[in-house]
């Protein structure tokens, strides 16, 4: 028998807050409506929440302000990413380090979860409170 009456809770969702990121993840797809979107995931490279993943959707045709959004973000990546701004695929996406900033969006549908809402270059590792001195 399992028993999780003492087990705690979890949340997929992370805190809101500046994270160091990587894409380690591109995929592409389509939406619900028959859209194709970009999928990509960002691996969180330091402090409490490293390791864990945050992905985000971008639209790639369909709704045109969706669309033109969706672009920005993508530019404003490979931007801070130092990548040049003509590339051949998505896959060039892959391993991009930056510094994204994400916020937790409420949906009535879905629930909550995570968005990035935009990125900086990269400035190294942040410094955690566990480190001894």
């Amino acid at each position: 028998m399992w028993n999780f009456e003492k087990d705690k809770e979890t949340s997929n969702i992370i805190p809101a807050g500046i994270y160091n990121v990587k894409v380690d993840k591109v995929e592409m797809g389509q939406s619900r409506s028959g859209n194709e979107i970009l999928k990509l995931g960002f691996r969180i490279l330091d402090g409490d929440y490293a390791g864990r993943m945050v992905f985000h959707n971008y639209n790639m045709s369909g709704n045109e302000k969706a669309v033109e959004i969706s672009r920005g973000q993508l530019k404003s990546l490979l931007k801070c990413g130092g990548k040049p701004l003509t590339i051949e695929g998505p896959q060039e996406f892959l391993d991009i380090i930056v510094t994204a900033s994400i916020k937790i969006k409420s949906d009535d549908t879905y629930g909550d979860k995570n968005v990035i809402s935009y990125f900086k270059p990269y400035e190294g590792p942040k410094e955690t409170s566990d480190v001894p001195f």
